[in-house]
């Protein structure tokens, strides 16, 4: 065998093993289909089959609620103790319009955890574990360089709303509730941000594939 070839298969094994160990999370030892796939990567292995098969409304991502509908205190969550930290009252005239939380093990384009509105849905409590539906974007401008988008949700375990598929089914009032919202939100917190539009449930899903794949080479 010429040492061309004996290099170019070397690469080959080399660059196998590689990928290998990254999607292995480091341990040589032989994958169980069932014992090291299936539990860390479930919500991300729901997204990327809901992308590949447009079945929307099987896809779904785990998320912390950080403030439920209607309240009037913000809080944050914590990554480091897995808790909800209380950081401060808001003006009477600012309600969240949905459950609003985070998906854990992300990182969005603010450098923080993606953040996703959960609608159509009663008020939890802080720091409830809800598998949400993405149904879209909210797409928002932090800096004249930086977005943040933030996906819109339903309920995943609730059938009341399985005909919900994308955004575009969700009534105007609704979509309007979340927009003026962030306004105010936004004007409120001094911040430069602004609403620029919508995206689709497509684009929800694949903005949280990519959340997930910028937390993993953190």
């Amino acid at each position: 065998m010429k040492t061309s070839h004996r290099v170019i298969i070397a690469l080959s094994f080399a660059a196998s093993v590689a990928v290998f160990v990254y999607f292995s999370g480091g341990r040589p030892s032989p994958l169980s289909a069932t014992e090291e796939t299936e539990a860390p990567l479930g919500p991300l292995r729901s997204v990327l089959s809901a992308v590949g098969t447009q079945n929307l409304a099987v896809s779904w991502v785990d998320t912390i609620v950080e403030i439920p509908r209607g309240s009037g205190i913000k809080y944050k969550y914590d990554e480091k103790t897995g808790g909800v930290q209380y950081e401060r009252a808001l003006p009477p005239n600012v309600q969240f319009p949905g459950e609003y939380g985070v998906v854990p093990y992300s990182l969005s384009g603010d450098g923080e955890p993606l953040e996703v509105i959960i609608v159509g849905q009663l008020p939890t409590f802080p720091g409830v574990l809800m598998q949400a539906r993405p149904i879209g974007l909210i797409r928002m401008k932090i800096a004249p360089e930086q977005h943040d988008d933030k996906v819109i949700a339903l309920p995943a375990l609730d059938p009341s709303f399985n005909d919900i598929k994308d955004l575009s089914d969700l009534p105007l009032d609704m979509r309007e509730e979340v927009a003026g919202f962030f306004r105010t939100f936004t004007d409120l917190d001094g911040s430069q941000a602004a609403v620029l539009g919508w995206g689709s449930a497509q684009e929800a899903q694949m903005v949280v594939l990519q959340a997930r794949a910028a937390y993993a080479r953190k």
